[in-house]
Parts: C-alpha cells; sequence; structure tokens
C-alpha cells in the first residue's frame, strides 16, 4: 500500500505546460503496479479531481472524497530539469488521516508513506508499528526538513521504519 498526496498538478516544463495528475503517492503506486498488481492506495481527492480512471488501477483502495478542492501543486522545471514549486495548495490532502491509513493497511506486508507533514506520518509510522511483520519505507520533502520541530521529528522517525528515504539535496 501507499499512502499520501494524490493532486492535481500545473507543470510548467521547457517543452511546455500541462495540467496532469500528480502526487508523490500516485507515482509511487503507479511504479510499485510494475512489480505486483494488488497495489493499494491511501489518498484524497477533491470534487474537482478529473482523473478517477487512473485512480480505477489501484481497487481495494482507501480513496477519501472530500468536499472540497483536490491538492494541488504548480510547479516549474527549469532547462536541467530541477522542480520549483511555485504553489502548493492541500486542501483535500488534509482529509486522509493518519487511523484511516492504519486501518487500509490490514493485510498488507509493505506501506510506503509519501511525503507528508511529519505529524502526520509519525501518528501512521507508530500505528503501524502495532503490526509485526511489516515493511514500512517512508519518504519525506526537503521542505519539512529545514524546520526545527518537523526537522527533529523526522529524526525520531528515520530508525522506526525500514527505509528513510532522501534525496541527495536533502541529505
Amino acid at each position: 500500500m501507499v499512502a499520501g498526496h494524490t493532486s492535481v498538478d500545473v507543470v510548467t516544463a521547457p517543452t511546455g505546460k500541462n495540467v496532469q495528475p500528480g502526487g508523490a503517492a500516485l507515482y509511487a503506486a503507479i511504479a510499485a503496479r510494475i512489480f505486483n498488481n494488488d497495489v493499494r492506495l491511501a489518498t484524497s481527492i477533491g470534487t474537482d479531481y478529473e482523473y478517477h480512471e487512473l485512480l480505477k488501477q489501484f481497487p481495494n483502495s482507501t480513496i477519501v472524497m472530500a468536499n472540497t478542492k483536490s491538492c494541488r501543486f504548480e510547479i516549474e522545471y527549469d532547462d536541467r530539469w530541477s522542480a520549483t514549486y511555485n504553489k502548493s495548495e492541500y486542501m483535500a490532502a488534509r482529509f486522509l488521516k493518519a487511523d484511516r491509513v492504519v486501518t487500509a493497511a490490514q493485510g498488507c506486508s509493505y506501506v510506503h508513506l509519501a511525503p507528508m507533514p511529519p505529524r502526520k506520518i509519525s501518528k501512521m509510522v507508530h500505528g503501524l508499528r502495532e503490526r509485526p511483520g511489516l515493511t514500512i519505507s517512508l519518504n519525506s520533502w526537503e521542505g519539512y526538513m529545514k524546520e526545527g520541530n518537523d526537522r527533529r521529528l523526522l529524526r525520531e522517525l528515520a530508525p522506526l521504519v525500514d527505509f528513510f528515504i532522501i534525496n541527495e539535496k536533502e541529505i
């Protein structure tokens, strides 16, 4: 199972501008399907989400329909394909609660937690750790590593998961 944001992204790149489905959880779930067709997704979407056909690839998922706008990001890539997030609106993402993710993980052997606020992730990790034999991976985001309390909390969570994924810039 993969838990986290599914979004609507406005992406500007050297090749043009596009509105497309996005979110680290969605992309991780799509990648996981290369190895296993039985991938679940735990996420939340708003009433304006247009990519329902894409979500049908993940039966037995927990997809919270929130009565608000979907999570949205405006991302700009430069000519070296380095991303700058110009705008972030989390709207529907607020409705994916830790207890719902823990419940959705029942019967799973592996859970990947895509970047979400560290306090929310902490509740998820502690709830998931009550299940023996569950493998947990956690991916963060550089924005959470800049702030004192979030950074401290991520350092406390890293040894509690089986895989703590950060990129070169975050290191």
